[in-house]
C-alpha cells in the first residue's frame, strides 16, 4: 500500500509528532515493559513514533515495518 500525498502529508507534519508523543506517553501509563525490551512497531511510516518509543520505554531494541518503502527511506534519510 502507498501513501497518496494528502496521507503522507498527513503523518509528516510537526503536530503528529507531537500528537504521537502524547500517545505514547498514554500507552506508557496503561502499561508497563521492562527497560532492555524488545518490541513491534507495524506502520512506522518514517520512524519519528519509532524513537520516541525507544526513549520513552528504554528499548533496546525496536522492529518496525511500513508497507510504503518511501516512508521508510524517508527515515534512513534522517
Amino acid at each position: 500500500m502507498k501513501l497518496n500525498w494528502a496521507e503522507r502529508w498527513a503523518v509528516n507534519n510537526p503536530f503528529r509528532v507531537w500528537e504521537q508523543r502524547i500517545e505514547i506517553r498514554q500507552l506508557k501509563a496503561m502499561m508497563s515493559l521492562k527497560p532492555g525490551s524488545t518490541a513491534l512497531e507495524v506502520g512506522c511510516g518514517r520512524g519519528a513514533g519509532a524513537a520516541i518509543l525507544v526513549r520513552e520505554f528504554q528499548l533496546s531494541r525496536l522492529y518496525a515495518m511500513d508497507l510504503d518503502i518511501r516512508m521508510v527511506r524517508m527515515g534512513f534519510a534522517r
